[in-house]
């Protein structure tokens, strides 16, 4: 695994390859996958491989490259609001409370305490307001501005982000014991110094890793939410992968993979904007080309296991020859107290924390992580 580190003024890029048909590179491949606890936005594009066999597609016997049909057939499960597995693994619930109705003994014994329960407050901004996180190994996660946090009376520390005149309070539900002084303190203190709080919440079981109903304790008002996919196929200019730097410019090598990640990820911005890009150009680039793409997209609260089913799926649909290569983008919250895993995450103009994943053939994984400058990405 190789990290290259690109610095602008206002963000950075840090680049992860693996090979997982080493057993280390793919577990490390997957703690940062499911490191990225709060998704807002999942896009696959998928890059169709031509084979050059074409079949008849409806009543208008229009010609249809055989690899897109296949992905047609597999995608739809995915992409579809009507498939079962939709329906079964993308909704999130929207609630409104106060917090401390979420921390009722019974509740945090069935979803919280066991893992898998994750939860972000909306409405409120991490630069001018106060947000929480429930993260799914049980802790809550309060950053809050300085009069909110001297008022509440919990114990917390000031946030390591420089210049920033908030404080972070983190609640581990382990340590509750509903017959505690300190327990029924942080109750009374939520019930009675924070005001109600909407918030997106889903449940994985802890066994399955599948999405669960939730039953609120009395006094939550929840929604569920069915996420609405979309997806289509269009033409786009895609990156090729790097071919390998030749000898006599090994010395240049760390600029020459900054250079190659910048424009790899460059056209793949175009297509996630949907910018058609010199598609008639004839200029021969060994670097792109022209091919048809599926791209899917996903909204709401979506569960990192999710990216990791497709991520599956795209190394199957590689191994058949049907796609040219995977990649998904997984946009995290502007507005989290948390970024990756317990790193602390600050607003600095756009507060990227999102990732960017390149299944290609032959095993090789690579993650962009887009994170905001005054993060403490490690």
């Amino acid at each position: 695994m190789s990290i290259i580190g690109h610095d602008v003024p206002n963000s950075k890029i840090i680049f992860k390859r693996f090979n997982i048909k080493n057993e280390d590179h793919y577990n490390k491949f997957s703690s940062t996958v499911h490191g990225h606890w709060f998704n807002q936005k999942l896009q696959m594009i998928l890059p169709i491989k031509d084979d050059g066999n074409v079949k008849s597609k409806g009543s208008l016997l229009s010609k249809i490259n055989t690899n897109r049909l296949s992905i047609e057939n597999e995608v739809i499960k995915y992409f579809s609001g009507d498939s079962t597995y939709h329906k079964e693994n993308l909704f999130y619930y929207q609630i409104e409370c106060t917090l401390d109705l979420l921390l009722e003994d019974n509740f945090i014994k069935e979803y919280i305490k066991g893992g898998g329960f994750y939860g972000i407050s909306q409405f409120n901004f991490i630069d001018s307001g106060n947000v929480v996180a429930f993260i799914p190994d049980g802790k809550i996660v309060l950053s809050l501005e300085k009069d909110t946090y001297q008022q509440l009376g919990l114990v917390g520390k000031k946030s390591s982000i420089r210049n920033n005149n908030r404080y972070i309070v983190t609640l581990d539900t382990h340590d509750f014991q509903s017959t505690s002084k300190n327990y029924q303190h942080i109750i009374t203190c939520l019930r009675d110094r924070i005001s109600t709080i909407n918030l997106i919440v889903y449940s994985l079981d802890p066994k399955s890793l599948k999405l669960r109903a939730i039953q609120f304790p009395k006094g939550v008002l929840s929604k569920v939410h069915q996420m609405k996919p979309t997806q289509f196929f269009k033409k786009y200019r895609i990156p090729l992968p790097p071919k390998p730097i030749q000898p006599e410019f090994k010395s240049s090598q760390k600029e020459i993979r900054e250079s190659q990640l910048m424009e790899w990820n460059e056209l793949l911005g175009y297509i996630s904007c949907d910018i058609e890009w010199q598609l008639e150009s004839t200029d021969e680039d060994p670097s792109s080309k022209v091919s048809e793409c599926f791209v899917g997209t996903l909204n709401g609260f979506i569960s990192n296991h999710v990216a990791l089913d497709l991520v599956s799926k795209m190394k199957e649909w590689i191994d058949e020859g049907w796609i040219e290569y995977g990649c998904i983008n997984l946009l995290g919250f502007t507005d989290t107290p948390i970024s990756w895993k317990n790193i602390e995450h600050g607003y600095d103009l756009a507060a990227e924390n999102d990732n960017s994943i390149v299944i290609l053939p032959k095993g090789e994984y690579w993650i962009s992580s887009f994170s905001s400058s005054i993060d403490n990405y490690s």
